[in-house]
């Protein structure tokens, strides 16, 4: 016995020595009884408290699954299948702030690049939905908001007013709150609210176009947003191809404007427009500008304004929920402009939300083996797996102690030329080939080692 447990412990140092990646083994529904089991004999046992979260997603029972993988989490010892298995389990219940951190934590801590690929694209999905999570909430809790004070040198930007008969140019109104969004943002001395969080609130709110330049309306939906001051505005045109921009920076406490801003400019130059009004409402906010700060801003501004306007129609059709025709605006600007970075950035985000639309947590649940080790055989526990550490072997013994005959049997099972407790590189050849006469491809080929423990009654 005792040269068994010398025989196994060396077999795992071997193992870990050669790269093995300590992966947990799936399990169904039909392993609950099992694992409950395994977990009153090893309680605590992080990979048994995985392995039963598994199943109990698999079994919709998503609650208990995420205790369970709470639990195997809170040990330290968590790996990413129980980070992507806690993440499937909130997002299925809808608790869309858990699901986010789940994911977010699975992204650093899961192996398998296919499918972490495919949960960052999931993530787009996921924050939409707390967004409006949160957006429906503040709502239901106005009358508490309303009184509450706005988190300091917080500024959202509402979408524009445009007033134009030519309605090719109707994109601006989203496409220039985003710019000044990101300008905002590189000043560095505010806290800028995305522009998808504002949107969705103004969804929420069944808010109407005419309402975007409302002060009363504004300074509601500032405080549900819990900014300090809001920027709204309005682009009109003019004779000869002129535009308009006129601004006012809202303070959503008082209900009242700390500053208007207004700018002309020619069609032309519009960006040089939107830059001017910038900096008058950084100068109404009382920011400073470093000159690498204020060079940033300036630089921040599309090839051409077809570019821009394709970039907006996909901003509209993100808002609306048809990801596949936003994605084909932005392929648009990103045709017209390669470098233009806002139109790369919905572009990924067009394509991401579109795949994971047509997929939920079920669907990414079965797509995860690459987190797990391959199916144990038949008649075998899936909570006893012998791959991981020495730690996680000797728990595993413990915890099947009642179970097992005093001498388990070892059994070697070899792909190749192998010798007994080692592994070694075999060949195959090809006798078709050799039999015309060619070299035979050689294959090498791995032994595989598989330890049974026999249990009492013959089973394995």
């Amino acid at each position: 016995m005792k040269n068994l447990a010398l025989f196994l412990f060396a077999l795992i140092g071997l193992s870990l020595a050669s790269g093995c990646v300590h992966r947990i083994p799936d399990a169904t529904p039909a392993d609950i009884p099992r694992l409950e089991q395994a977990l009153v004999q090893s309680p605590g046992n992080p990979d048994l408290l995985t392995q039963l979260g598994m199943a109990q997603f698999k079994a919709r029972r998503y609650e208990a699954a995420e205790g369970s993988l709470a639990m195997a989490i809170e040990s330290g010892e968590a790996t990413g299948a129980a980070y992507l298995y806690l993440g499937l389990a909130r997002e299925s219940q809808e608790k869309w702030g858990g699901a986010r951190e789940s994911y977010s934590s699975y992204l650093e801590a899961g192996r398998f690049g296919p499918l972490k690929e495919e949960i960052e694209r999931r993530l787009y999905l996921i924050v939409r939905q707390e967004l409006r999570a949160q957006a429906q909430d503040a709502l239901a809790r106005e009358s508490e908001l309303s009184t509450a004070t706005p988190a300091p040198g917080t500024v959202a930007v509402f979408p524009f007013q445009v007033v134009t008969e030519d309605e090719d140019l109707l994109p601006l109104q989203v496409a220039l709150a985003d710019m000044m969004t990101t300008d905002l943002e590189l000043s560095g001395g505010l806290r800028v609210l995305e522009r998808t969080q504002i949107q969705t609130l103004l969804t929420e709110m069944a808010l109407t176009e005419a309402g975007f330049t409302d002060p009363e309306t504004g300074a509601r939906a500032g405080r549900l947003l819990r900014a300090e001051h809001i920027v709204q505005g309005a682009l009109l045109t003019l004779p000869n191809q002129n535009l308009q921009f006129a601004t006012d920076v809202l303070n959503t406490a008082r209900s009242e404007s700390r500053g208007e801003a207004t700018a002309e400019n020619a069609l032309e130059h519009l960006f040089d427009l939107e830059k001017e009004s910038v900096f008058q409402i950084l100068g109404i906010l009382g920011v400073e500008l470093t000159p690498s700060e204020r060079e940033a801003i300036t630089n921040n501004r599309a090839a051409n304004l077809f570019a821009f306007l394709a970039f907006g129609q996909g901003l509209q059709a993100l808002d609306r929920g048809d990801f596949a025709q936003a994605g084909d605006f932005f392929n648009r600007a990103v045709e017209l402009d390669p470098g233009f970075t806002a139109a790369l950035k919905g572009q990924a985000e067009a394509a991401a939300l579109q795949e994971a639309t047509g997929t939920g947590p079920d669907d990414v649940g079965g797509r995860s083996t690459g987190e797990l080790s391959p199916p144990t055989l038949s008649g075998t526990d899936p909570g006893l797996s012998m791959a991981g550490s020495a730690s996680s072997t000797s728990s595993i013994l413990n915890a099947t102690a009642n179970e097992v005959v005093p001498t388990p049997v070892v059994s070697i099972v070899g792909l190749g030329s192998v010798s007994t407790g080692t592994t070694e590189q075999g060949q195959t050849r090809d006798p078709a080939q050799e039999s015309k006469g060619q070299e035979g491809v050689t294959t090498p080929t791995t032994a595989s080692i598989l330890i049974t423990i026999r249990r009492p009654g013959g089973g394995n």
